[in-house]
């Protein structure tokens, strides 16, 4: 297998969940609608972080979204309106090394989302 290098509409969407079932939730509702490809959820994370003043220690899960650029706006509204934080982690992580047929996998699951969403 050999894997291309440079720009690709192809990203991965990151965010932390506080239970798989949220986590499910989120998944299932991203992948149906077609605005992503696959969801990975990994369970057990530990996150320790500062809320509120106050230092937090939580297990959680984390979400690896699947997608393309041009879906990251619709992708970001559903986990929004679906997410329990006030405010969840989203961050977008361009890839700029990938194995063409998992991408244009991806493109085909995608694509009429994509095709829907303003550049």
């Amino acid at each position: 297998m050999q894997l291309t290098d440079g720009p690709t509409d192809l990203v991965t969407l990151m965010t932390t969940c506080p239970d798989d079932k949220t986590g499910k939730e989120i998944a299932v509702a991203l992948v149906s609608d077609r605005l992503a490809a696959c969801v990975q959820r990994i369970a057990g994370l530990n996150s320790t972080y500062i809320w509120r003043g106050t230092l937090q220690e939580e297990q959680e899960v984390l979400l690896l979204i699947k997608t393309l650029k041009g879906s990251v706006p619709a992708v970001v509204e559903r986990v929004r309106s679906l997410h329990p934080y006030e405010v969840p982690e989203l961050l977008v992580i361009p890839v700029s090394s990938r194995n063409e047929g998992y991408t244009e996998w991806v493109r085909s699951n995608v694509e009429q989302a994509a095709k829907s969403q303003p550049e």
